[in-house]
């Protein structure tokens, strides 16, 4: 979620040379986004192969499986942006060496957050109004001016401009309304109406991301906007800073690891596509350790055999 602002903690949460201190969340945040990393591209993998499926597939699963590829790429991406930030920090204590991935950083949270408002909304449409045909072209379009306006709202790093700041907290906060607003009635429709079995647990699916969203986000919120209304982006000024550089170090990019573990939990077929990758990994090395033995026992033969054949001409 939160174009979160890299840059309202950068020029803030300072020490005396004005550099920030990361220490205590690089340890945690590096294994967060070791583990992201790896867990997003293993569902990426799988969205990628049910594109050859698509056909079996209602037009509203299409748009889902698409923007779950677009989700789990921005994950991605959050994890990269973040380990990147990170590895400067340590290799470098020269600030500015590191502050050039914070826009990249905030776009991509962002972004993330934006998508799963937009899965929230297609699946409460897909509940509430089945027959309604979405528009794929509105929704990569809505994407595009997403990434364009975050972008635009980060380059502000010296918050100088207060309508920027004051401008990102209410499209945070009515990003998270959105997404509460959705899940609540997709909910109510699913309790008083009846729905096909697969949609229903769709829902559920999409309901548990929504909350995992909602929980590792709402810390940030709450914080970027105290320092918004309260504090004028003054430190002297905040007493919850060092809770915010827990909400944006260690819980935005768990959010984005935890998506993967949802999808995994909660889907089938994609427990059955891990299960698969593990077989083959363990069982492709088994494989080459019998054929090592096979072609050893083999090699063992000839040699005995020519051993054989060259003390029976020596006998001779």
């Amino acid at each position: 979620m939160a174009n979160a602002s890299l840059n309202g903690t950068a020029g803030e949460n300072t020490n005396q040379t004005g550099d920030v201190s990361l220490d205590p969340y690089i340890g945690p945040s590096v294994l967060i986004t070791v583990f992201g990393t790896a867990s997003n591209l293993l569902s990426l993998s799988y969205f990628i192969t049910q594109r050859n499926f698509n056909n079996r597939k209602s037009r509203t699963e299409i748009i889902n499986n698409r923007l779950f590829i677009v989700l789990n790429v921005f994950d991605i991406l959050v994890c990269i942006f973040l380990l990147a930030i990170l590895l400067f920090k340590i290799l470098s204590d020269v600030q500015s060496k590191w502050l050039m991935m914070i826009v990249p950083f905030n776009v991509a949270v962002q972004t993330t957050g934006f998508i799963t408002c937009l899965l929230s909304a297609i699946r409460t449409i897909s509940v509430v109004r089945p027959r309604h045909h979405l528009s794929v072209k509105a929704i990569i379009v809505g994407i595009i001016i997403n990434c364009g306006m975050m972008a635009y709202l980060n380059t502000d790093l010296s918050r100088k401009n207060s309508s920027i700041s004051i401008a990102r907290f209410l499209i945070l906060s009515g990003l998270f309304i959105v997404v509460i607003f959705c899940n609540i009635l997709c909910v109510a429709k699913l309790v008083y109406s009846k729905v096909a079995s697969w949609k229903r647990e769709a829902s559920i699916t999409m309901g548990i991301l929504s909350a995992v969203y909602c929980v590792l986000n709402i810390g940030f919120l709450v914080t970027y906007g105290f320092k918004v209304i309260k504090c004028g982006f003054k430190e002297s000024n905040c007493s919850l800073l060092t809770f915010e550089d827990i909400s944006l170090f260690i819980l935005l990019p768990m959010n984005s690891a935890c998506n993967p573990v949802v999808y995994f939990l909660r889907n089938t077929e994609m427990r059955k596509y891990l299960r698969n990758i593990w077989r083959k990994m363990t069982f492709g090395r088994l494989e080459q350790e019998e054929r090592g033995d096979q072609d050893m026992t083999i090699s063992n033969i000839v040699r005995d055999r020519t051993e054989v054949t060259e003390d029976a001409n020596d006998t001779d």
